[in-house]
């Protein structure tokens, strides 16, 4: 199982890769669906496929979006949908919402309050209109859109666990 230190570490080797749809490679493009699978591959030691989703699809057809995350909580094994009011846990894969439909899909990094995701130029309220790329944000921003739904992976337990201790 993976640490703390090496989510730390992949999550840093994302940094400032910068958004391109329909693409997942480190340093090159990545969206936020495929950085989010990207993550999910990392922790399983698996690969899948590239997802081939429109740029802001989110906004555009709320059905395939969702059929998307379904597909995402279906890929990997162990993975369970939360309630938010439970808490957000390293590790933890974030869908923020326009009004009721999942539109972006955030990380929860592995330090208190802080969230990864690729995102593109496009203002989308609640984030900052200069972010571009895999960058980190304050869980505040999340807090701002509105979550639509949260997951988490067996296979991050440990960096759960590893957080949750140091945060205590």
């Amino acid at each position: 199982m993976k640490s703390s230190i090496d989510f730390s570490t992949w999550l840093s080797s994302w940094k400032g890769t910068p958004y391109r749809t329909q693409f997942r490679e480190r340093g090159r493009g990545v969206d936020c669906v495929n950085f989010v699978a990207a993550y999910a591959d990392w922790l399983h030691e698996t690969t899948t496929h590239v997802l081939q989703l429109p740029k802001l699809m989110g906004f555009n057809d709320h059905k395939k979006t969702l059929q998307v995350i379904r597909i995402l909580e279906s890929t990997w094994p162990g993975t369970t949908k939360v309630d938010a009011d439970d808490g957000i846990l390293a590790g933890d894969v974030i869908a923020t919402k326009n009004g009721d439909h999942p539109v972006h899909l955030m990380l929860a990094g592995p330090a208190k309050s802080v969230l990864w995701h690729a995102s593109n130029r496009r203002n989308i309220p609640g984030l900052k209109n200069t972010s571009n790329g895999v960058v980190e944000e304050s869980l505040g921003t999340a807090l701002t859109m509105g979550i639509s739904r949260v997951w988490r992976f067996e296979e991050a337990s440990k960096i759960r666990s590893e957080c949750s201790h140091a945060s205590s």
